[in-house]
Formats: structure tokens, sequence, C-alpha cells
């Protein structure tokens, strides 16, 4: 469907986003909001985090200094990828190498840390172990959305 709107007193044509669009910013709008939120809790609560990286035997002082500097400065990085489609595949594919990390971070948290620290941390409201389920879920979703947007991608390109 071509929609014309006037701009600067010239009519220009544009293009009505379609379904596989559509579909595409309803999978990649909440990643998005996902991975800036928990940016955003990260760096509110920068010593928890900091002290917990180290305390829970996970990784070195040093090591928990640039990790917490660097994580939520790439959370914050895919959720502008995500947000902007020229760049959704690839925040998808930071997506999709990025959660077998947070996989390993809440498996060393239930099973391996000396501590299991507070939910108060955490950017959503949920128990430890039902990380692994949004873990999962994320993933399909991030999946599906590589595979709809290249699907989008070849039907722009009139290869069905």
């Amino acid at each position: 469907m071509d929609m014309e709107t006037t701009l600067n007193g010239k009519a220009v044509r544009s293009k009505a986003p379609g379904w596989g669009e559509i579909a595409l910013r309803l999978l990649t709008y909440p990643l998005s909001a996902l991975f800036a939120m928990a940016a955003a809790t990260k760096v509110m609560k920068y010593a928890t985090y900091r002290s917990y990286l180290h305390t829970s035997g996970l990784m070195g002082e040093g090591a928990a200094f640039w990790v917490s500097v660097g994580l939520p400065s790439l959370e914050l990085a895919v959720a502008a990828l995500l947000a902007w489609p020229k760049t959704r595949k690839a925040g998808l594919v930071a997506v999709v190498g990025l959660l077998p990390l947070y996989h390993y971070y809440v498996y060393h948290a239930l099973n391996k840390a000396s501590f299991l620290p507070c939910g108060c941390l955490g950017a959503l409201p949920i128990a430890w172990e039902q990380h692994y389920t949004l873990n999962i879920t994320v993933l399909c979703a991030a999946l599906a959305a590589l595979v709809l947007q290249y699907t989008v991608q070849r039907w722009k390109q009139g290869k069905r």
C-alpha cells in the first residue's frame, strides 16, 4: 500500500510497512527495551553489580571492573542496533551471541556461587530459576526475527 504525504510542499510517496516489517518490529522493539532496561539497572546499581561479579567467584577484581563497565555499554549498543531497522540484523546476531553468556551467568549464580544475590539487581522481577526460561524465550524471539528479517529482505528483492 502506497501512502502519499506532503513535505515542504512536495508530494512524497512512501510504502506502508508490510506484515513482515510489523512482525519484526513486534519482535525486536521489546528486545531492545529489555536490553536497555538491563543496562540501566546495572548502571543504577553499579556497586552492587560489580561487587557480585567479584565476590561470587565468577571473576577477579580487575575483570569485574571491566565487565561491570563494558557489559552495560554493550547492552545499550545492542538496544540501539535493535531499534534501528538498518542495523537490526546486527543487533539480533549480538543477542544470539550474548545469550549463552547470560545463560552461564545464571547457571553460575544458581550452582557455583558462594551466595545467591538478591533479585533486586535484575531488570525484571523474576526468580533466578525463571531466567533460564526468559533466556530461551529471548533466544527464540531473536532467532525468529533473524529468519523473518531474511525472509522480508528476500521478499523486497523479489526473490520469493
